[in-house]
């Protein structure tokens, strides 16, 4: 039987460890971009148990992991704004590089919007270590975490 939540595992490098209040800057100012609000509205849906979630740090702070949960059925609203959103900024691949590349672009914003230069914007980065059903991605992030384990001790 086919599961009927997708869920996502996303690692945001900060390039350098940062203090929990910079990461909590960060994670306001990006909360209500186009795309990051469109996926914090979706999995906030019908299961409220779905929240998007910041708030796994690794072990010297420059990592931060995210997770959210939504169901399939929201997908298509999703890509609506993903496209739109990818359009306006120019930003091609497939939908999986698409969303990385377009959470990365409002991370910068965020950045910029928070008094960084663009050169020290440039320095965040997203990388997504899991998507897909829920086993799958719980067990791709798993994996991710284990090879890096260093950095999550």
């Amino acid at each position: 039987m086919a599961s009927d939540e997708l869920r996502c595992y996303l690692i945001i490098d900060a390039s350098a460890p940062r203090p929990a209040e910079i990461w909590q800057a960060l994670i306001a100012a990006v909360k209500d971009k186009p795309m990051v609000a469109a996926v914090r509205d979706a999995a906030h849906g019908a299961m409220p148990c779905n929240a998007v979630n910041i708030n796994r740090p690794s072990s010297d702070g420059r990592y931060r992991l995210g997770d959210f949960e939504i169901d399939r059925a929201d997908v298509d609203d999703l890509l609506v704004v993903l496209e739109a959103q990818c359009a306006l900024r120019s930003i091609t691949g497939n939908k999986q590089v698409k969303f990385t590349q377009l959470i990365q672009a409002e991370l910068r914003e965020a950045g910029v919007d928070l008094g960084y230069t663009p050169a020290q914007a440039a320095n965040l980065s997203v990388e997504l270590i899991g998507l897909g059903a829920r086993m799958d991605a719980i067990n791709e992030a798993i994996a991710w975490l284990i090879a890096h384990m260093g950095d999550w001790e």
